[in-house]
């Protein structure tokens, strides 16, 4: 991959062109999250490496506390970044991801009845070269040469420090870390969870981020008080039958409970994963 100079996206300068200057370049760790058809063949592909800078962020939804993703990944509106990427850049990164997982993504699939997909479920880490530039309010860079993470590769100690970073920012999220358990524990190597982990308890990485932690730290009592709920329901060792799980349901919906709370849906998910 070409040189160009390594960093997070918080260390990114601002910028203030519509069109890049071929000077500010960064390398960048980043998990993407969404990819979305805009002028064929070029995409929006939305990207965070969980830091931001004065530019970052998205041009939509800025209402939003935070981002929810399908996979229940949560990324605050300002710890996005649009890019846009060409459909060879994507399926280079795709091409690399099935290749190290033995995957099957393709774009064509992914977009099959949708102009925008959200892939952040099967968490693509990419190693991605950004050239800035600006759009209406924000940083929406250009990319160029882009693979994806191959962890046996990465040597240099800044190297292993940042994705080590962007790796713990996803190992404080119990809500993805439940549902993506199997696809998380296949693509990360278990020393790098390790490294993960053991970043976590640095007080000054998550130093700004009081809301993203708050999020998580609320949603992990929510984690661990469902898993009481579970135990307690199943607890006598009777299934319920099916009239008592449509009640349950119902009492989630009236609640405004969000459907991945639900411990049915996770005994049967996790039941249906185990056969």
């Amino acid at each position: 991959m070409s040189t160009s100079e390594l960093a997070q996206v918080k260390e990114w300068p601002q910028y203030h062109s519509r069109h890049p200057d071929g000077k500010h370049k960064f390398r960048t760790f980043v998990q993407i999250l969404t990819i979305e058809l805009s002028r064929y063949p070029n995409f929006t592909v939305q990207v965070t490496d969980f830091t931001h800078n004065k530019q970052s962020g998205n041009n939509n939804n800025k209402d939003d506390p935070y981002n929810p993703t399908s996979s229940g990944l949560r990324v605050l509106p300002e710890n996005l970044v649009s890019c846009v990427m060409h459909k060879d850049k994507i399926d280079t990164i795709l091409n690399g991801y099935n290749v190290l997982n033995n995957g099957s993504l393709n774009l064509q699939d992914l977009l099959e009845s949708n102009t925008k997909v959200d892939v952040s479920k099967y968490l693509i880490i990419a190693d991605i070269n950004f050239s800035l530039r600006t759009f209406l309010s924000h940083i929406e860079p250009y990319t160029w040469e882009s693979n994806v993470v191959d962890f046996k590769n990465i040597k240099e100690p800044k190297e292993i420090n940042l994705l080590t970073s962007l790796l713990s920012f996803i190992y404080k999220q119990p809500i993805f870390l439940e549902d993506c358990e199997e696809v998380i524990n296949s693509i990360v190597p278990k020393e790098w969870k390790l490294k993960a982990q053991e970043m976590i308890q640095d007080p000054d990485l998550f130093e700004g981020y009081d809301e993203l932690e708050n999020l998580l730290e609320e949603e992990k009592k929510q984690s661990n008080l469902e898993e009481d709920i579970e135990i307690d329901l199943y607890s006598d060792q009777e299934e319920m039958n099916q009239d008592q799980k449509d009640f349950y349901r119902d009492f989630l919906l009236l609640t405004g409970k969000r459907a991945e709370s639900d411990p049915i849906r996770r005994k049967e998910e996790k039941e249906r994963k185990t056969k």
